[in-house]
């Protein structure tokens, strides 16, 4: 792909884009644009790909990585206090669609509001489910400090 294509200059920069696997349009594949010298040389190319390859699933596994716990079970209590007073101001982020849109709704009933509203209660709900987790750990904590007295 090249913005050159469209205005029917001389090609001077291209990237690499392919077919998205969900059918929705394209993705990028190399996001730096490259000189057509570059794309001419088959060994560079193959080379920026594997490169690209290589960070994109360093990217996915921290991702995987970070997304598996919700805390680190050598955190302190402090910490773990204060993952839960972040999800408490998460929680009204999220639940003002009860109180906000609970008054507005029937001007803007659609089936798009109603999975809006439902998909930020969720998330309110999930921030509950964080805290409720944490509060267990604590309290696992403070008993194992009990026991060991």
């Amino acid at each position: 792909m090249s913005s050159d294509f469209p205005n029917c200059k001389e090609i001077k920069e291209m990237y690499l884009s392919e077919p998205a696997y969900d059918g929705r349009g394209n993705s990028l594949r190399m996001r730096k644009k490259y000189p057509m010298a570059f794309w001419q040389d088959l060994v560079s190319v193959q080379n920026a790909l594997k490169m690209e390859e290589t960070k994109k699933k360093e990217s996915e596994d921290k991702k995987v990585i970070s997304s598996e716990l919700i805390f680190q079970p050598e955190m302190t209590n402090q910490q773990l206090d204060a993952l839960i007073k972040k999800s408490l101001e998460e929680i009204t982020r999220w639940d003002y669609g009860s109180t906000f849109f609970g008054k507005f709704g029937p001007l803007l009933s659609d089936s798009s509001f109603t999975e809006a509203a439902t998909i930020r209660l969720l998330r309110a709900i999930f921030e509950q489910n964080k805290i409720t987790m944490i509060q267990n750990e604590l309290l696992r904590r403070a008993l194992l400090e009990v026991k060991t007295r």
